[in-house]
């Protein structure tokens, strides 16, 4: 217009807004620096800068007036609303790492179920550009039976009964931490070429001994028990074009130790085939091989070549139903090692809640036939059945983390006392939401 027009701050937050619809940022970048002249605490302005400067390509001002409309913000709306427009800027300038942060925090401002699936789509999204991910977890989880011991102590064999005081199940509570990182070093292209990751990942576990566990056997020490892990890797992902399917080789060289002592060296090769079946459906098959050098006795050395695969479905709009099986051949100087092994287990996620919470529940069923005797005339048979439930509760979580709680019990049976054993655990930690 050739003249001059005047606006009320009102009108003036109105006609900004109707300009970005209008996809004319210029002008509306116009109407918002207008407006924080006179206020520039004024977050309706500051929001329609943020936005007209992203428009305009300007990732970074979009960013810092985003930062400013956070600030200024006083209702949970206004903070969701900042937030996530604060996640576009990062996400625009590659900075995937800190979008995921501020679409957690826009989570967490709003508990209007539609803002949280919005923010949750978009951090899907984020996370699927992202090159770089990392995986943290924590847990507490106390336990009856901390060092895998037998439900006797007694072992007999040719006749001679041999009796270990030491070999019963001790008590205490487990501290586990476990760290991933994977970084993609290609991307995705629609022609389905070949992308390339690396990465590491650390597993540590502590423990300490109940009051009881001292008590009957005064000589164990917690630290005996002490686990920690440490893996790097890398493979390639082929993708086919149309996204339905992936082949992926991956090669992992891992080292741990036990009781602070050097256990065993390993490096594992792994070959997997993944397809989407359709109407919610997966499946997939992976063989692998692995070559494990011991420290502790060298005659346990072994390698192990396997077989797995698994099948996912919806059950009904109820849940999601997964059935897994797994064998293993692992061959070995040493009679304590060389077995072979049947793994079935069987998961199911409920869409619905169960007590106020998400949760999980599985059973696994794992068999073992060593290969010759070693402990009488027959050789070890053990059989082992798991089972375990998880549950998130997801009314008290913050940023998007929830408190989860695990249950767990194991009974293994086997034809030698000194393997028969049983476990019932809890497990305290925190999971991700998103």
């Amino acid at each position: 217009m050739s003249q001059e027009q005047r606006l009320s701050r009102p009108e003036a937050r109105e006609m900004g807004t109707a300009l970005l619809r209008q996809e004319r940022p210029l002008a509306a970048h116009a109407v918002a620096l207008g407006l924080l002249r006179a206020d520039p605490r004024d977050f309706t302005a500051l929001m329609i800068l943020a936005r007209a400067e992203a428009e305009l390509g300007r990732f970074e001002k979009s960013q810092l007036a985003a930062q400013r409309a956070w600030r200024a913000a006083q209702s949970d709306d206004e903070h969701f609303a900042a937030a996530y427009t604060l996640s576009q800027a990062l996400s625009a300038q590659e900075r995937y790492g800190a979008a995921q942060w501020w679409l957690r925090r826009a989570g967490q401002a709003s508990d209007k179920p539609r803002l949280e699936r919005a923010a949750a789509a978009q951090f899907k999204r984020v996370r699927a550009a992202n090159p770089t991910t990392t995986r943290l977890a924590f847990s507490i989880k106390p336990s009856s039976n901390i060092n895998g011991g037998p439900t006797s102590n007694t072992l007999t064999v040719g006749g001679i009964t041999f009796v270990n005081p030491a070999a019963v199940p001790l008590s205490g509570v487990e501290y586990s931490s476990a760290f991933t990182l994977r970084h993609q070093l290609t991307r995705a292209t629609p022609d389905g070429a070949p992308r390339v990751h690396v990465g590491f990942s650390v597993d540590d576990r502590r423990y300490s001994l109940s009051s009881e566990a001292k008590r009957n056997v005064p000589t164990a020490k917690a630290s005996d028990y002490a686990f920690t892990e440490v893996e790097v890797f890398g493979g390639l992902t082929f993708p086919n074009t149309t996204g339905s399917a992936r082949t992926t080789v991956e090669l992992t060289i891992g080292h741990n130790w036990y009781g602070h002592d050097p256990l065993s060296e390993y490096a594992r090769l792994d070959l997997g085939r993944d397809w989407a079946i359709g109407a919610g459906r997966l499946t997939g098959l992976e063989v692998s091989y692995e070559d494990q050098r011991r420290h502790d006795n060298s005659a346990r050395s072994s390698e192990t070549l396997g077989l797995s695969g698994y099948w996912r479905m919806p059950v009904a709009d109820k849940g999601d139903l997964t059935l897994s099986m797994a064998v293993e051949d692992v061959t070995s100087v040493s009679s304590a090692i060389a077995h072979e092994s049947l793994l079935a287990a069987v998961s199911f996620a409920p869409t619905f809640e169960v007590w106020g919470t998400e949760s999980r529940f599985s059973l696994t069923f794992v068999g073992r036939e060593y290969d010759r005797p070693r402990y009488g005339a027959s050789a070890r048979s053990d059989r082992k059945l798991v089972a375990g439930a998880e549950f998130t509760f997801s009314e008290l979580e913050f940023l998007e983390f929830a408190p989860s709680l695990g249950i767990n019990y194991a009974r293994t049976q086997s034809n030698v006392s000194l393997f028969d054993s049983r476990e019932f655990g809890l497990s305290l930690g925190v999971r991700s939401t998103f």
